[in-house]
């Protein structure tokens, strides 16, 4: 025992030494003045296996600080702007030909300890708990932070397959919902989703999503009410849907939902260009049922629509407030167009077009027989014409050999004569036989088809006679200026019972068709041929034809 614990105790020696105010010196690596601590030299400073509190600021000023094994948990609180609860310097001194590079936080993982059984070790390197917020203040959390600009950073993440620079460009391999992401374009067998949240993508150059050779790619989602592909500028924005390649592509544009708009043209300056310059061309698919419309967006009234079947409506039907079409025809000349228009009808109807084109001057008309079929034929100002053929007709020949019917049974007398000064004063083919069996003879003529014909009107007739009723007959055959039958004379047209058996009569005979026939021509004539046949069935019979009338409309 040094003192008696009531005085002040001073100790002196050559080497240690304790003065009256506690201060200790001259101890060998440790020295200690008016209550501070203070360890000098290369020796090492150890505590038990006890806690140790530093209740004030702890520098190290140099050397390295480490924690063998254990945890290292820091509170922080603080209400001073700008403060930092961990702040770390870092600087990279290399001055030497040989490149350096030095790490501020350096995590190494270690999680090579099999679990037991179904066990999975888990290690997170950097962890970021979900912690507390107060809700509809807008406080803000960022869990990493970038203070510095784009000249200060030259990656804000870097990885051996992915790279995030300080300009925000994204390089290197990887996947986005399975789809990946290489090169600037986005491509997989199949994308699922590329969801954009009131967000706008702007390329200075080009945007291109690829997604492979036989991908979908889908833009909107299951419940996006409107996507809009361009931007609100008042400058021309041209949007290119669709490949560059040989490849068929198809380009489905629309929603499946039964109600929806396939294709709407926002602005009331757009315009809808479909544009293919390979041997492809534009096309337009629908299924069947559907219609493709173009409609008016401030009326939202259809202007044309065109349907699976085959169907072009041009305007829209409706009492109240239809639309109605037109087809307008402009001209590379000028700037005249012509216009075809419809009026307010009693009654809806059809129309077909001629199976063939027009000879010269000839106008679109009905046919004969179909309202609803238009022919080309005599234009509605030609007058009504005829071919009037008087015996002996000119141009005509007596045949019997180039039917089986006359050629085996032809013996009888052919004359021609006059009827006589009365009523029908006309020249006559007479035709009799002193055979008691019917026999025949033909009379063939060739018709020039008249240089003004249109078209065939009303039905022709032959001035007949035959004293012996239906025992004798005359009979025609039509063959048109293309070489066949005509429609409605494709084998004899029998007159048998209208032949007078007092006079010369005039027999009507069917219309003539109205295909085959060709108006001649100052170069070219072209003939239509009548082969009438005389029938006599008694020795007591005669048959006499006179006058061949054929009414015809004439193109002027």
């Amino acid at each position: 025992t040094i003192g008696n614990a009531t005085g002040t105790l001073n100790l002196v020696s050559n080497a240690f030494n304790v003065n009256t105010a506690g201060a200790l010196s001259g101890v060998t690596g440790y020295a200690q003045a008016s209550g501070n601590f203070l360890q000098s030299g290369a020796g090492t400073f150890g505590t038990g296996s006890g806690g140790v509190s530093l209740n004030g600021s702890t520098t190290v000023t140099a050397g390295n600080f480490g924690i063998t094994s254990g945890q290292f948990t820091q509170s922080f609180t603080s209400a001073t702007n700008g403060v930092n609860a961990h702040s770390i310097t870092v600087q990279n001194n290399n001055s030497s030909s040989t490149s350096a590079a030095i790490q501020g936080v350096d995590l190494t993982p270690n999680n090579a300890t099999a679990g037991a059984g179904a066990a999975i070790n888990t290690e997170n390197l950097l962890n970021f708990e979900a912690g507390t917020y107060l809700a509809g203040n807008g406080n803000v959390t960022n869990a990493i932070n970038f203070v510095g600009t784009n000249t200060t950073y030259t990656n804000y993440i870097k990885s051996p397959n992915f790279t995030l620079s300080s300009s925000g460009n994204i390089t290197g391999a990887g996947t986005y919902n399975s789809a990946t992401i290489s090169g600037g374009t986005l491509s997989s067998s199949a994308v699922n989703s590329l969801g954009v949240t009131a967000t706008a993508i702007a390329a200075s150059a080009n945007l291109g999503i690829d997604t492979g050779a036989s991908g979908t790619l889908n833009l909107g989602t299951v419940n996006a009410a409107t996507l809009n592909l361009g931007g609100s500028s008042s400058s021309a924005q041209a949007i290119n849907i669709g490949a560059s390649t040989t490849v068929n592509n198809a380009i489905t544009i629309g929603s499946t939902f039964a109600g929806s708009n396939v294709l709407k043209l926002q602005s009331a300056l757009s315009s809808l260009i479909l544009n293919n310059t390979g041997s492809v061309g534009t096309q337009v698919n629908l299924a069947s049922g559907k219609t493709f419309v173009l409609q008016n967006s401030s009326t939202s009234l259809n202007s044309l629509s065109a349907d699976a079947s085959g169907n072009l409506t041009l305007g829209m039907s409706n009492s109240a407030s239809g639309v109605t079409g037109s087809l307008v025809f402009a001209n590379s000349g000028n700037n005249n167009t012509v216009t075809l228009t419809t009026l307010s009808g009693t009654a809806g109807y059809s129309l077909s077009l001629p199976t063939s084109g027009p000879a010269v001057s000839q106008c679109l008309v009905t046919d004969p027989t179909t309202a609803s079929k238009l022919t080309f034929g005599a234009c509605n100002n030609a007058h009504p014409r005829q071919i009037i053929l008087t015996a002996e007709y000119a141009g005509a020949v007596l045949d019997s050999a180039s039917d089986s019917t006359c050629s085996s049974a032809n013996i009888g007398t052919m004359t021609s004569g006059y009827s006589g000064d009365s009523s029908p004063r006309q020249n006559y083919y007479s035709w009799t036989t002193g055979q008691g069996t019917p026999e025949c003879y033909d009379v063939v003529v060739q018709v020039p088809v008249p240089t003004d014909w249109g078209s065939w009107t009303g039905n022709p007739s032959i001035m007949a006679y035959n004293t012996a009723g239906s025992s004798s007959a005359v009979a025609v055959e039509i063959i048109n200026s293309a070489g066949s039958n005509d429609t409605n004379y494709s084998g004899y047209q029998n007159t048998t019972g209208s032949i007078s058996s007092s006079a010369l009569t005039a027999a009507p005979f069917s219309a003539l068709g109205g295909t085959g026939y060709t108006a001649s021509t100052t170069s070219t004539t072209y003939y239509m041929t009548l082969k009438i046949r005389m029938y006599v069935s008694s020795s007591s019979a005669t048959t006499q034809i006179g006058n061949i009338s054929i009414p015809y409309n004439s193109t002027f």
